[in-house]
């Protein structure tokens, strides 16, 4: 479960601040292609003839046409995502930020946060 998902469930967050936050921390992330040139795995040139084919299929992921393209592997944008992933701003410090929660309250949301998901994660290799 998303951390955000768990306040709203305990009602210390909106379902409207869940998503205001979460719109926050998806339009700060970093573009796979600025991270592909940033970790070499990609020309500046490359990113910008990706680009440009993918106007003409604007349905297709950067990351699909950049494999189509023959420019990284399937390899390589996992690992992308990863990095991408490692970026992302903390949830909790967008919602301290949007004054939602202070940072005491967050810190003490997460760690019962993850406390819960500890009790979780055994039961599910019970099964």
């Amino acid at each position: 479960m998303h951390f955000g998902l768990y306040l709203v469930r305990k009602e210390r967050i909106t379902a409207d601040e869940f998503v205001a936050a979460l719109e926050q921390q998806i339009a700060e992330m970093i573009p796979l292609g600025e991270l592909a040139v940033d970790t070499g795995m990609l020309t500046r040139r490359q990113l910008l003839e990706i680009l440009r084919d993918q106007t003409d299929l604007p349905r297709e992921s950067f990351g699909e046409a950049a494999i189509e393209r023959g420019a990284i592997s399937d390899a390589d944008l996992a690992q992308l995502l990863k990095i991408q992933s490692d970026r992302r701003r903390p949830f909790a410090d967008i919602l301290v930020e949007n004054g939602v929660i202070t940072d005491r309250e967050a810190a003490d949301e997460l760690a019962a946060f993850r406390r819960q998901r500890e009790r979780v994660v055994p039961m599910l290799a019970v099964r």
